[in-house]
């Protein structure tokens, strides 16, 4: 038999071989698998009959535009409570909103765990230091108006009286107090859109500072103190002023002065007038142009 002939025989037996070894797979090997396979595809393809995707869309549109409804009334509430929030947000809030805080303030943080509470849980955190009246104020409104629910409780107040370097006596307030803030297992309570609320805080009366102080701030700007002060002459732009230690000043209606300012400058009289605020008692002192025939003191305090 030709070389040729043999190839040709060796390759139509492989061939065969090959579809009997197909032919056992598919009828006898794999055969209940694709009829199980063939059930099932034909069981979801009636399944999927039954439903119309024009009718499924429509329902997906309508939850959609419901979802947007609901978060978008969650966003103009005032306040929202977060889902399980990390410890550290609380640090990273605070920070931002007391970031001018002066050179003698301070502000320590305490993380105190948490706690369930009427099904939400309660990161409790701890504050305490020193501030100024405004400064602790800013911070207490910052807190309990935040979009993210959080609550002050426990406050304990003291009043202090600090000194800087220049020996200024500042009336800061000692503080210590608890803050709450609440988090929600699910975000059925907050918003995608989140916002934050205005947390500008205006200024409040400060109950803390003391009417009558015996702590007076040092003339540390030379300006002319008032008192024994003398009237050497009326100018045309103001008054020609020399104070005990011999510095002289010239000052119009307004200029200020140690603990006060010159409010008025009478050229009928020859007389200038301070208003001084002296640890919370107000004088008002009248200076007047000493005359050579004019015998009575030359300055003059009312209380």
């Amino acid at each position: 038999m030709e070389r040729k002939s043999k190839n040709s025989l060796v390759i139509l037996i492989l061939i065969v071989l090959a579809m009997i070894a197909w032919a056992v797979l598919h009828f006898f090997v794999y055969k209940g698998k694709f009829d199980d396979r063939m059930a099932k595809l034909k069981t979801l393809k009636e399944s999927n009959a039954q439903y119309d995707t024009a009718s499924l869309n429509a329902q997906l549109n309508q939850l959609k535009a419901k979802f947007s409804a609901l978060d978008s009334l969650l966003a103009q509430r005032k306040y929202n409570i977060p889902k399980e929030i990390h410890q550290s947000k609380f640090y990273s809030f605070l920070a931002a909103q007391t970031p001018g805080l002066s050179d003698l303030s301070y502000v320590n943080m305490e993380y105190m765990g948490n706690e369930p509470e009427g099904g939400f849980n309660v990161l409790k955190y701890k504050l305490s230091g020193q501030c100024s009246f405004f400064e602790l104020w800013k911070m207490i409104y910052a807190i309990e108006e935040s979009k993210e629910l959080k609550k002050v409780q426990n406050v304990t107040f003291s009043q202090n009286v600090v000194f800087d370097e220049d020996k200024s006596p500042y009336y800061f307030v000692n503080f210590a107090l608890e803050v709450k803030v609440y988090t929600s297992p699910d975000d059925r309570f907050t918003s995608t859109k989140f916002t934050e609320n205005d947390l500008k805080a205006e200024k409040i009366y400060n109950i803390f500072y003391p009417k009558l102080r015996t702590e007076i701030e040092p003339n540390i700007y030379e300006l002319l103190e008032v008192k024994n002060a003398k009237l050497l002459a009326m100018l045309p732009d103001g008054a020609f002023l020399m104070d005990e230690r011999g510095r002289t000043y010239v000052l119009a209606e307004g200029d200020e002065v140690y603990l006060g300012f010159l409010t008025r400058i009478d050229r009928e009289t020859n007389s200038v007038s301070f208003v001084l605020n002296k640890g919370g008692v107000i004088e008002t002192v009248t200076i007047r142009l000493l005359q050579e025939s004019d015998l009575s003191p030359q300055q003059e305090t009312k209380r």
